[in-house]
């Protein structure tokens, strides 16, 4: 335990150091994207965040289970009866007397539905973070700087070229 917190501390002072003595402005002025933005658009549109990302097929993916599990959970429980007669009218009631059964899948339905949109949102801000710091470390090489963090260097390696 006590390595793993000396290497994540050389990690992040070697970090510190190279933001200090080798400023890169190239980084500011490249598409970063916001995990803040990610995260609401994946709230309030379930895959938006990966879209935002450029990652289309894990969001439409992300949109449609959590679509279905969205509607799942409501019709499980509840009857819809739709009326066309004059107009179009819509109206959604909960069965009578649902079997204990109905009631328990249901409850798991929504719990599942709870736990994947929550899922969605910290993945959109994940895939943020994984993206910001691709673009860092291409920055990074274009500049002349190489970090390496991979585990089968046993540290880290970072090289400056001339």
């Amino acid at each position: 335990m006590k390595n793993m917190l000396n290497k994540s501390t050389s990690v992040l002072l070697i970090l510190f150091f190279i933001m200090i003595f080798f400023p890169l402005s190239i980084y500011s002025q490249a598409q970063k994207k916001d995990p803040f933005l990610a995260a609401a658009l994946s709230w309030f549109v379930p895959g938006a965040g990966q879209f935002y990302v450029d990652k289309p097929l894990k969001g439409s993916i992300y949109w449609l289970v959590d679509n279905a599990l969205f509607w799942g959970t409501i019709l499980n429980i509840a009857d819809i009866k739709i009326e066309t007669d004059v107009g179009f009218s819509v109206s959604l009631r909960i069965k009578r007397n649902p079997s204990s059964g109905r009631i328990i899948a249901t409850v798991g339905l929504g719990v599942a539905y709870i736990a994947f949109h929550l899922f969605n949102v910290f993945d959109a801000v994940s895939d943020v973070n994984s993206y910001n710091q691709k673009i860092f470390l291409q920055e990074l090489k274009k500049e002349g700087l190489s970090l390496d963090m991979r585990p089968q260097n046993y540290g880290i390696k970072y090289l400056v070229r001339f």
